[in-house]
Formats: C-alpha cells, structure tokens, sequence
C-alpha cells in the first residue's frame, strides 16, 4: 500500500506525466483524449468485457471518465495514464495505478496479444519502484480472463488463487464474479 501522503505527490508530480518505453509513451490523459479512448476501447464489448464499466455508448462517457482520472489523481487516490503508440501517436488503451498498489490496464482489441500491456505495466512498474518505494504491487482478473492472467504471468506476478463473488463486471450482469488475485515483490 502506498502512503497516502506520498501517493498524493506522486500523482501530481511532474516526474510521473510521462513514461516511455521502445514502443510506447504513458501520459495522464487529456480531455482531448475522450474520442480516442471511446474509439480504442471504451465502446467496444469485448473489450470492456471484463472490466468494472459498462460499455460506454457516447464520447461525453469517456470525458467523465477522463475528469473522475484527473480528480483521483489529484486527490491521491489512482493515477492513470493513456497507452500511446510511440510512432502514430495513437491511443491505444490506458492503465493505472492506485494508492492500495493495486494496477490496472485496458487496451483495444487491435493491439492485443503484440506485448504492449506488460510494456506499459513494466514502465509503471519501475516507477512504482524507483520514484515511490514500491514493494508490492497487486491485480486481479475475472477467472475467465485467460488473457490477463497472462500478461500477470508475463510480468512475474504470482497467483495468490481464485476469490468469489469479489467484483461486479457490468457485461455479466449485477452478481459479483470470481477473480483471480495477483501480486508482484518489486
């Protein structure tokens, strides 16, 4: 868990605006990010499939959600940058990570299973790291999700097993579902 206190500065710090990677640059997101991220993932199904959201259905969403980023960041609490393509400039997906240590990442359907969420996790990661003191960091993927638990496996997380009824995925319905719990020594 990070400290409240310093996980405030950190969200804010100027350090942690941008991350870069061979293929990739992390940024907090802009309002004018709010028609890329709806086009990348936000409004396609299987995407959003297994996250805490709905399948957004407007931009004006993905504006809301950009503001409630801003405000988390400011308030200590998560902060989440955009995944761009280095080359095109392209927003692809975003990630986050939350003042409990916890990460968490969503991409669109084109760009998955070419390596890019471990790219960007393995730069949030070492931030986490380097500028916070991170020791621990922890995920959780719906148990049918293979391929985030993957891309946990990828990045040297362990399995800490299955626990049910722990989160509500939208796309499933109301009832919560199992998920399988992750967590990474840095």
């Amino acid at each position: 868990m990070l400290e409240h206190e310093r996980s405030r500065e950190y969200m804010n710090d100027s350090e942690g605006q941008r991350l870069e990677t061979k293929r990739l640059v992390l940024r907090f997101a802009a309002l004018a990010d709010a028609q890329a991220i709806f086009d990348a993932y936000a409004s396609d199904p299987e995407a959003t499939r297994y996250l805490v959201f709905k399948t957004l259905t407007d931009v004006g969403q993905a504006a809301d959600f950009i503001e409630r980023t801003v405000r988390e960041r400011e308030e200590g609490k998560s902060v989440t940058w955009v995944i761009v393509l280095r080359d095109t400039r392209q927003v692809i997906g975003a990630i986050d990570l939350r003042a409990d240590g916890s990460i968490g990442y969503a991409i669109g359907r084109p760009w998955w299973g070419v390596g890019y969420v471990p790219e960007a996790a393995r730069a949030v990661l070492d931030f986490a790291r380097t500028h916070l003191g991170v020791k621990r960091v922890t995920g959780i993927c719906d148990y049918e999700n293979s391929r985030s638990a993957r891309v946990f496996e990828k990045l040297g997380f362990r399995s800490l097993g299955l626990k049910e009824r722990a989160v509500v995925h939208p796309a499933f319905g109301p009832e919560p579902r199992a998920v399988l719990r992750f967590e990474c020594d840095l």
